[in-house]
């Protein structure tokens, strides 16, 4: 958790996945509302499927106050069968 102005958040997910398959991020804490971008997704849970890596910043806002946190999802290739 990181707490700035008296409320705290975390992100956390799937750090690694294969092409085209998709990984779920997790925001938790005690801010009011939570967004994951790029996407612009709300709520505390993302389903994401990036094409490549991507780093993906969670705000959390609680009132005037915002804080971010950041999740990177590296995307391997798919294996070749």
């Amino acid at each position: 958790f990181y707490t700035v102005n008296g409320f705290s958040i975390a992100a956390s997910g799937a750090s690694t996945v294969c092409a085209s398959n998709p990984a779920t991020l997790t925001a938790s804490g005690s801010a009011s509302s939570y967004t994951w971008n790029p996407g612009n997704i709300s709520g505390t849970v993302a389903v994401v499927n990036p094409a490549a890596t991507t780093i993906y910043t969670l705000s959390g806002s609680s009132g005037t106050c915002v804080t971010t946190r950041t999740v990177q999802v590296t995307v391997n290739p798919s294996p070749t069968v």
